[in-house]
């Protein structure tokens, strides 16, 4: 929970600022404020938490079965693949990039969590990685 609660606060507080920085410069060319708008909200809402406890239960997952610390962050850093290619499909238009999109991606999102979450418990055995771990 602390890495859960430390991860969604770095996003929300970089979020904030990204989107006074994207206001501040855009704001007075197009006449309005892009940021935030109900699309982003709903991402920092429901997409990122659902992201970073996906990040947070696969790294569990992961490092269970590998060695090496190494290893695990490598594999770890895969994970957001997902997410990225959510929105590179938005921005080239395969996907609509509307609220039903980012809502059915998220509930997708939490569903690949909590079959993650139950994956974990069962092949999760903090002694054995404990001695193995180099």
């Amino acid at each position: 929970m602390s890495i859960f609660l430390i991860s969604m606060a770095a996003t929300w507080c970089s979020f904030v600022i990204a989107a006074g920085v994207v206001d501040a410069l855009t704001g007075p060319v197009l006449g309005y404020y892009p940021l935030p708008n109900p699309y982003w909200i709903v991402g920092m809402l429901l997409l990122a938490p659902g992201m970073c406890l996906m990040s947070i239960l696969a790294n569990v997952l992961i490092s269970s079965k590998v060695n090496d610390v190494r290893v695990s962050q490598q594999i770890g850093g895969v994970l957001v693949m997902p997410v990225l290619l959510f929105f590179i499909f938005s921005f080239t238009g395969f996907l609509s990039s509307g609220l039903v999109p980012i809502i059915l991606f998220s509930l997708g999102v939490f569903a690949a969590d909590g079959g993650i979450l139950w994956l974990s418990l069962r092949v999760f055995k903090r002694e054995e990685i404990l001695v193995s771990w180099k």
